[in-house]
């Protein structure tokens, strides 16, 4: 015969379990003084509250080009359900209020204004809205534009793959640069680069959604112009 689990002299029990959202099962069975045990009683089922946060997330950088400022982390192991982003311009205090959510690993800041330092911080939260603590803080300027906008002329689908066309000026620039946004993303991520004095270019990634794409002209330093954007649909 095995020992009970507990041993009850009055019908009342506390326990403590950890606060984390777990359900937990609890039966009783009567033992009377010679060690016999009766059936078990009907189970009874208790969730706790989820009092425990998620791990902070990891690795965050951030890029700043002349269509945003573009974040990037490391999502926590384990539990966690959305991610808050606070920015602060000139390193003031962050605000108790107004967090960017996002689900992605990934942001692109389109409302930066130029030319301004921009500090950033990442925290993720539960679906209970426990909250970690926040990534270490970055900050990036977001560039002004330099230079005359490509002057876009078409983007089509084709073969199941997205081409774009632009003019080329070879007075005023060299090299493009094609950044994309794929369906569900959040971020712009650079995926041609450079492009010598080249008026086109396909995407080698097939097309599974809407995608938006935007070209820039970069001048012998590296500096971009203000972004032409395009999408496209299968």
């Amino acid at each position: 015969m095995s020992a009970p689990d507990f041993l009850l002299l009055r019908p009342a029990f506390t326990d403590h379990p950890p606060a984390d959202g777990a359900t937990y099962a609890y039966w009783v069975r009567a033992v009377d003084r010679a060690g016999h045990e009766s059936s078990d009683s009907a189970a009874v089922y208790v969730s706790t509250a989820d009092a425990t946060a998620p791990e902070a997330p990891t690795s965050l950088t951030a890029q700043g080009t002349t269509a945003g400022n573009t974040l990037r982390w490391t999502a926590p192991p384990g539990d966690w359900d959305h991610f808050e982003i606070s920015s602060d311009p000139d390193a003031r205090p962050y605000p108790d209020e107004g967090a960017t959510t996002t689900s992605f690993t990934a942001h692109t800041d389109l409302s930066a204004p130029t030319g301004v330092s921009v500090s950033y911080r990442v925290r993720a939260v539960d679906a209970a809205g426990n909250a970690s603590a926040y990534t270490e803080t970055v900050t990036v300027t977001r560039p002004e534009p330099v230079g005359p906008t490509p002057a876009l002329v078409e983007s089509q689908v084709i073969d199941g793959t997205a081409r774009l066309w632009w003019d080329v000026n070879s007075e005023t620039t060299n090299y493009y640069h094609v950044y994309r946004r794929s369906p569900g993303e959040q971020a712009w991520t650079l995926v041609g680069a450079p492009y010598a004095s080249s008026g086109s270019w396909v995407d080698p990634q097939p097309l599974f959604g809407y995608t938006n794409y935007y070209i820039v002209n970069v001048d012998d330093a590296g500096r971009e112009s203000a972004p032409a954007r395009t999408s496209v649909q299968p």
